[in-house]
């Protein structure tokens, strides 16, 4: 596994290169662990539906991009 200076960025980079398909699940759980993400896959979707029985929030939901605020629709004061 490979050590990340920035983590996050890196993280970013993973979810983008395989939104674009560029690559893939098994590329980057291979490349951020060294792992096998077939067996990886099964004990997260165990985990996510413990989690979703418990009505527990994590904090690694995907957030919508969307509803960044940008400032593009403030209105100036008007004096």
């Amino acid at each position: 596994a490979r050590g990340q200076i920035d983590e996050k960025k890196e993280i970013d980079a993973a979810e983008k290169r395989v939104a674009m398909t560029i690559s893939t699940l098994a590329d980057e759980t291979a490349g951020f662990t060294g792992g096998n993400w077939e067996q990886k896959f099964p004990q997260r979707a165990k985990e996510a539906a413990m989690i979703r029985e418990a009505g527990l929030e994590t904090a690694s939901k995907p957030q919508n991009q969307g509803d960044v605020d940008d400032g593009a629709n403030v209105v100036p004061d008007q004096e």
